[in-house]
């Protein structure tokens, strides 16, 4: 049975790893910008005689989180699913009018335009113990391999395809449906109350000032935090705290590297944002 494309009420969460000091030797050692993008779909428009369902990006990790309207996603006729940001003609985002080995799945949009061919196919289980096709896609223009699910989409990034950039990495994390968790990989941060602001991203929630910071700032969080979890940009825990019941905390990381670090942070109403610190 086929699984057709969402419509509504759908959220994607990936994260972006990229490597700045590409150009150093060893590269890609010290030197990482990490960012978790959602993705989500809310509202409907009309194009003369099509039906759009709006999409939308935030990147949740930024210093400045922006929440972008990106353009309409629709699905066609034969298992097609096109993207447009209204500006200039729909593409081809996904094809799954024929799945055989050997044919092409997948596109990419815009500047990332790479043609996905299956190289295999098989079934992955999702999180309510279903069962959904999957597919194996060798990139042919990077030579990468990456899965497409179908209903969900693809395993490296939504919308870009099966691009695989040299110095940047894209991971799925999870995807929800009608406010459920259908299907993760990795740990899934959610919320669904602030997703669903199409102008603002889910971080306005959480502020740190100042940053760049010299080590010392401040936290500040319009419901109190609940929990504050800080890493480097290898992933490596430097502070972890729990139960506070303040509105805002100053922070000392004074005695830690130059560099930057990402903030986790929780209210006590579950809501939960990741922001990034730069220290000077």
């Amino acid at each position: 049975m086929y699984h057709p494309f969402p419509d509504s009420n759908a959220v994607w969460i990936y994260e972006q790893v990229t490597c700045l000091d590409w150009q150093s030797n060893p590269p890609c050692i010290q030197h990482m910008d990490y960012h978790i993008y959602y993705y989500f779909l809310k509202g409907d428009t009309t194009v003369g005689t099509k039906i759009y369902h709006k999409f939308f990006r935030v990147d949740s990790s930024a210093i400045a989180p922006i929440g972008n309207f990106y353009g309409g996603i629709r699905e066609g006729a034969n298992r097609k699913i096109f993207l447009t940001d209204f500006s200039n003609p729909e593409q081809l985002l996904y094809d799954f009018s024929s799945t055989n080995i050997g044919d092409t799945i997948i596109r990419g949009y815009n500047y990332n335009i790479c043609k996905g061919i299956i190289s295999a196919v098989d079934s992955v289980q999702l999180d309510n113990a279903q069962w959904r096709k999957r597919y194996a896609i060798n990139a042919a223009c990077t030579g990468g391999i990456s899965y497409v699910i179908e209903g969900i989409g693809s395993t490296v990034e939504l919308i870009q395809g099966p691009f695989i950039g040299e110095y940047v990495g894209w991971s799925f994390r999870c995807f929800h449906k009608n406010d459920t968790l259908v299907y993760s990989t990795d740990s899934c941060y959610m919320n669904y109350a602030h997703v669903g602001i199409e102008e603002n991203s889910i971080n306005n929630l959480f502020s740190i000032s100042p940053n760049p910071s010299t080590g010392i700032f401040t936290l500040s969080s319009s419901e109190k935090i609940s929990s504050i979890e800080i890493s480097d940009v290898l992933g490596k825990q430097v502070y972890k705290s729990h139960a506070s019941t303040s509105l805002s905390m100053t922070m000392d990381l004074s005695s830690q590297a130059k560099g930057i670090y990402f903030v986790k942070m929780m209210d006590e109403k579950g809501n939960f944002g990741v922001r990034k610190i730069v220290l000077q």
